[in-house]
C-alpha cells in the first residue's frame, strides 16, 4: 500500500511538473553549466525530493528556541546560531537537494540552496550570521537561477525615464524608473514610479519607443519587472499601469523581498499583502520570484546579482526602524558590464553590503546615486560605507533619480542636486566636484544658480558647467565621472544607454515628452 502511495504521489508531482512547463514559465535549462557551484550538484532536478522534512522540523532539530519570522507573503526565515557545517548537514539530512545556482564573485558570505518536495531553502552564512531561509517550491525560480545560452551575450539598452510628478507633493519624494531591452527584444522594468496617469502613460509609450517585443496577441513582452523596495514612488505605478493597462503586455515574473505586512518588520504602513492579491488580479500568470542575496538570476542575457536584500538585516530581536534599508542593491549586467542600483539604500544597509564582499564586488562600469542624492538629517545616509561602495564601482557613468520639481516644493528637482548638495560632503559630492567653484566657494547660492540656468538658456553663461553641470541634466566631475538626472528644472528626461560586452555608450538625451513625441 505504502509503494503504491508513494507511486501516486511521484506521478502526480511528475504532473504538475510538466504541467508548469507548458505555461509561459520557462523550464530548468538542460544544459545546467555550474558558475562558482559551491555545494551544488551536477545537475538541477527537475522533480523534487519527495521525503524531505518540513522546513521548521529542521529548524526545530538544529534549535528549540529559534524563532521563526514572517519576512515575506510567503518566505520564513531563521537566524540559527549553529555551526554552518551542522545547517547544511541537518537539511541534507532531513531530505534536501542541493541546486546549482549561480553565486556570487567576490563574495564573502556563503550561500547554498536546497530544495525538498514543498519548500526551496537558502541558507546564507553572512557577517551577521547564519540564516535558513524558505519559501514554496517554484519551478519559475529554478529557471533563471541557472545561466542560458543568452547569458553573457550581445547587448541592451538601458532606459533612464524621469517620473511625472502630479499632486505627489510630499517631500522629498521624487520616484525611479529605468527599463531595459533585452537581446530578445523584450522588456526588464525597475520601479516604474507613482501611480499616476503620466507615469502609467511614460512606461507604456516607452515600451513602443523601444520597439519591445510582442506575443502573438500584441501584447508587450515584460521578462521581468523588478522592485527595490516597497516605496510608493518606486511600486505605485505598477499596480496602477496593471489596473489599467495590464491586458497590454505580457508579464512573466515580478521580483521583489516586501515585508509582509504593516508593522511587522518595519515602520512602514505598506501593506504588502494587498500588493500581492493586486498584482496577480491584474498580471495573470505573473510568478513571483523572492530575490535572496548572494545569487544571481537570468533574464535573456541580462544578469542581475543580488548583493543586499532585508533578509539579511531581519532578526528576531528587532526591526528596520529606516523602511529605506529594504532597498535591495543589486548588480544588473550585460557581459562583463553592469550598472549598480543602490535604489533608496542607507547607510546600514551599505555596511552590511561592504561587510559581506570583497571590494572587486562592486565594480561596475554605472552607478544609480541612492536616494535620489538626499541625505537625512538623522545619518541614514550618511558618508562612510556609501562612499566605500560608490568609490570600488569605478564606475564613468552615474544615474541620478532626480524627478522635476513642483512650484513651491523647494527641496525637489536639480536645483537641489547643485544648490543643495553640490558643496556637501556626503553623496553629491561624489558625482559633483567641489573644485569646480567658479569662484564661488565651496557652495553656491540659489541667487547664482538661477543666473547661471538663465544665462545656459540664453547662451550667454561665462562657464560652460557649474560643478560640472550644463544647465540641463548632465554633471561631469573633473575626474571624468559623467551623470545624468532624470529630470531638468521641470520637467522629466530620458537617457539612453547602450551596453555590451565592449562597455557603455550614451545614445540620447532629450526631455522625455519630446523623445515620446517624436
Amino acid at each position: 500500500m505504502k509503494k503504491l502511495l508513494s507511486l501516486l504521489l511521484c506521478m502526480l508531482l511528475l504532473a504538475s511538473v510538466l504541467s508548469a512547463c507548458n505555461t509561459q514559465t520557462p523550464p530548468v535549462p538542460e544544459d545546467t553549466t555550474q558558475t562558482e557551484s559551491q555545494g551544488a550538484s551536477d545537475a538541477t532536478p527537475t522533480i523534487p525530493p519527495e521525503q524531505a522534512l518540513p522546513p521548521e522540523q529542521v529548524v526545530q532539530g538544529l534549535d528549540a528556541d529559534a524563532v521563526i519570522m514572517e519576512i515575506g507573503t510567503k518566505t520564513r526565515q531563521v537566524l540559527l546560531n549553529n555551526d554552518w557545517a551542522e545547517i547544511k548537514d541537518a537539511f541534507t539530512a532531513a531530505g534536501y537537494a542541493p541546486i546549482e545556482v549561480t553565486l556570487l564573485d567576490n563574495a564573502k558570505m556563503e550561500t547554498v540552496v536546497l530544495y525538498g518536495n514543498t519548500s526551496m531553502v537558502t541558507l546564507q552564512n553572512t557577517a551577521g550570521g547564519a540564516y535558513a531561509i524558505w519559501e514554496p517550491y517554484n519551478q519559475a525560480t529554478l529557471s533563471v537561477l541557472t545561466p542560458n545560452e543568452k547569458t553573457g551575450t550581445g547587448e541592451v539598452t538601458l532606459a533612464q525615464i524621469g517620473i511625472a510628478r502630479i499632486e505627489e507633493t510630499d517631500n522629498p519624494i521624487n520616484g525611479m524608473c529605468y527599463i531595459y531591452k533585452l537581446s530578445d527584444g523584450s522588456a526588464v522594468i525597475i520601479d516604474g514610479g507613482f501611480n499616476n496617469k503620466d507615469c502609467r502613460n511614460n512606461i507604456l509609450n516607452t515600451l513602443d519607443k523601444l520597439d519591445i517585443a510582442k506575443n502573438a496577441d500584441g501584447k508587450y513582452l515584460i521578462t521581468a519587472w523588478i522592485f527595490s523596495h516597497g516605496h510608493k514612488d518606486h511600486r505605485a505605478a505598477f499596480t496602477g499601469f496593471g489596473k489599467n493597462m495590464g491586458d497590454q503586455v505580457e508579464l512573466t515574473y515580478a521580483m521583489y523581498s516586501f515585508p509582509p505586512s504593516p508593522g511587522t518588520l518595519t515602520a512602514s504602513t505598506f501593506d504588502s499583502v494587498n500588493f500581492e492579491n493586486k498584482m496577480y488580479e491584474y498580471y495573470p500568470g505573473v510568478q513571483h520570484i523572492v530575490p535572496h542575496a548572494g545569487l544571481a538570476y537570468h533574464f535573456d542575457n541580462l544578469t542581475v546579482k543580488i548583493l543586499y536584500a532585508p533578509e539579511m538585516m531581519y532578526a528576531p530581536d528587532k526591526t528596520i526602524a529606516y523602511y529605506n534599508d529594504t532597498s535591495l542593491i543589486m548588480l544588473a549586467e550585460c557581459g562583463s558590464t553592469g550598472a549598480l542600483f543602490m535604489g533608496d539604500a542607507g547607510e546600514a544597509a551599505a555596511a552590511l553590503t561592504w561587510d559581506n564582499y570583497e571590494k572587486a564586488a562592486f565594480e561596475a562600469e554605472m552607478l544609480q546615486v541612492t536616494h535620489h542624492g538626499f541625505n537625512t538629517g538623522d545619518g541614514s545616509h550618511n558618508w562612510k560605507n556609501i562612499k566605500l561602495i560608490y568609490t570600488n564601482t569605478k564606475a564613468s557613468y552615474g544615474l541620478i533619480p532626480m524627478g522635476s520639481r513642483l512650484e513651491g516644493d523647494a527641496r525637489n528637482g536639480r536645483h537641489t542636486v547643485i544648490v543643495g548638495h553640490g558643496g556637501a560632503n556626503y553623496q553629491m559630492s561624489f558625482f559633483i566636484d567641489k573644485t569646480d567653484r567658479h569662484d564661488q566657494g565651496s557652495t553656491i547660492s540659489q541667487e547664482y544658480y538661477n543666473k547661471f540656468v538663465d544665462e545656459v538658456a540664453a547662451g550667454t553663461a561665462k562657464y560652460e558647467t557649474l560643478f560640472g553641470y550644463d544647465g540641463i541634466n548632465k554633471l561631469v566631475s573633473n575626474k571624468g565621472l559623467i551623470s545624468y538626472t532624470s529630470g531638468n528644472e521641470k520637467e522629466p528626461m530620458v537617457t539612453l544607454f547602450t551596453l555590451s560586452e565592449s562597455g557603455v555608450s550614451v545614445a540620447h538625451n532629450q526631455v522625455l515628452s519630446e523623445w515620446l513625441a517624436d
